[in-house]
């Protein structure tokens, strides 16, 4: 049965107390949820003013972001909408899931809880309700555990680098210096802006670097001519490293994959027969502490992050023996082979819960 968001919900956020985010403490006793990507993003001491008419939803009017909290909290100061049911034994976890499904567009920075307040769901039985809610909590289950994985193999492969190369930034182990640019070819692809087209020749840049991998899924698209002229001097070959210099900077990703792709404000890291540091090296020392560090000291003013093509060669990097380098290479090698087959289940997984998620609630 439809029932419309009204029938469903009432909004009692006043009855919640704002923290402002100034005073949030990164632990304590009491949770402060706003809304932001993650679950809990503060803590405080003070009990007064604490929500405790659990479990309840929270709404992020900016972000659309949907949370299901079950234990006693605070508010943020900002944007965020506290949800009560108004049925009788209401199962929240399976309301969380139908409102996470409502169809909200996305308008920037703006209010968002107007359509949700003009949506509706399907309500069926409490025991169809459970059903349902209990089927996707073991999908998200599996999909958290998914990640976990992914997490614990990406915090080994920093472990070893640390036990192999010591620390980057004070170069612990006393290797010998030089810069980047002696050691690879380091280029940039184009910052201009080239004639955009709806079918072409597709362009990355920074926004393209997802989670450290290459995704073509929103990508602009250029002329062959424009192609043509950016990838004479920054053509991208298998084993390069790209390195977005502006915006979200400092988030290299290694081309696995035969590329058909032009680059925009990134930096081109080749590597030739002559190179004294393997490419996996090179990636996870500027994916360690070395280069945030170098971040920090050459950040511009203004809000739009840089990092100049002459600072990215300059780069003083320590030069393992290239028989530690190797060793590490094999160690890379053998967990991105278990990452991989972690991925291809975590994928599966996300496209379950996708696939549910339309079954039973359009």
């Amino acid at each position: 049965m439809k029932k419309l968001f009204k029938q469903i919900f009432t909004d009692c956020t006043k009855l919640a107390t704002k923290i402002p985010q100034a005073n949030y403490l990164p632990s304590g006793q009491y949770p402060i949820v706003d809304q932001g990507q993650s679950q809990i993003t503060g803590y405080t001491n003070n009990y007064q003013g604490l929500f405790t008419d659990i479990p309840a939803l929270i709404f992020g009017d900016h972000t659309r972001i949907v949370k299901y909290i079950d234990t006693p909290f605070f508010i943020g100061a900002d944007g965020v909408k506290v949800l009560k049911s108004t049925l009788q034994d209401a199962n929240y976890k399976y309301l969380f899931y139908a409102l996470s499904n409502v169809k909200i567009p996305n308008t920037g920075y703006n209010r968002h809880f107007k359509w949700l307040k003009g949506s509706s769901i399907n309500v069926p039985d409490q025991k169809e309700q459970k059903r349902i809610a209990e089927r996707l909590d073991k999908v998200q289950e599996l999909i958290a555990l998914q990640k976990e994985q992914l997490t614990k193999l990406d915090e080994l492969i920093k472990s070893r680098f640390i036990d192999l190369f010591g620390d980057p930034i004070t170069n612990s182990k006393k290797f010998k210096i030089d810069t980047l640019n002696n050691i690879c070819d380091v280029r940039d692809g184009t910052h201009d802006s080239p004639e955009y087209v709806l079918k072409g020749y597709p362009l990355i840049t920074s926004k393209n670097i997802v989670n450290g991998n290459i995704s073509l899924e929103e990508v602009n698209f250029i002329t062959k001519l424009d192609f043509d002229n950016i990838n004479k001097r920054s053509k991208v070959d298998v084993g390069d490293i790209l390195l977005p210099m502006i915006g979200t900077i400092g988030n290299p990703a290694l081309v696995k994959q035969e590329p058909n792709y032009a680059i925009k404000n990134m930096a081109l890291i080749k590597f030739l027969p002559q190179s004294r540091c393997s490419n996996l090296y090179i990636l996870y020392l500027l994916r360690s502490s070395f280069l945030d560090n170098i971040i920090k000291n050459q950040q511009r003013g203004g809000t739009q992050k840089f990092l100049a093509l002459k600072t990215i060669r300059g780069l003083q990097i320590p030069i393992p023996p290239m028989s530690l380098q190797t060793q590490f290479s094999d160690f890379v090698t053998k967990i991105e082979a278990q990452k991989g087959l972690l991925t291809n289940r975590l994928t599966h997984l996300e496209t379950l819960y996708k696939s549910l998620m339309q079954e039973y609630f359009g």
